[in-house]
């Protein structure tokens, strides 16, 4: 298993921070003064989406790495990843707008924005790994998929 990244412990704890602040501004609206609200059914659609496309493709990945046994695979199948990378950090990136936005303060604002820099120094961290264990394989996946957000204008040959 490898190491434990800054940008992970980053992300995670911005997530965390996120949560955190949606909670204690539920509980006390005063507490910090709100720059705009999303609206509720929209907050309810990012969160309840991330949060669900981070758990659909964890699954997609454990299904996937029981199948394979010891070998080490490169998933490229399944859920987004015909289209993107990592989207399991797509969810996250997801997840943590509904979260800074219901209501969007600038603590939460400038948490949204070293989260998802955290997020996307750590999907690039992933994908050199990738890159150096998989090669072609990596290679030709990284032509018609985008690291973040989903490519679709590319022909798609594998």
């Amino acid at each position: 298993m490898p190491a434990l990244s800054l940008h992970w412990c980053l992300k995670v704890i911005i997530g965390l921070g996120l949560i955190g602040h949606f909670i204690a501004l539920t509980l006390n609206p005063g507490l910090l003064p709100a720059l705009f609200q999303l609206p509720y059914p929209g907050f309810l659609v990012l969160v309840l989406g991330g949060g669900g496309m981070v758990l659909w493709h964890h699954w997609i990945l454990r299904r996937a790495r029981r199948r394979a046994g010891e070998r080490f695979i490169l998933v490229r199948r399944g859920g987004l990843f015909g289209r993107v990378r990592h989207p399991m950090y797509l969810g996250d990136l997801i997840l943590y707008l509904g979260l800074a936005t219901y209501p969007a303060t600038l603590v939460s604002l400038a948490a949204l924005g070293i989260g998802w820099w955290a997020l996307w120094r750590q999907a690039s961290r992933e994908d050199r790994e990738l890159a150096t264990t998989f090669g072609d394989d990596h290679r030709r996946w990284r032509q018609v998929t985008g690291l973040l957000l989903p490519r679709f204008t590319a022909t798609r040959n594998h």
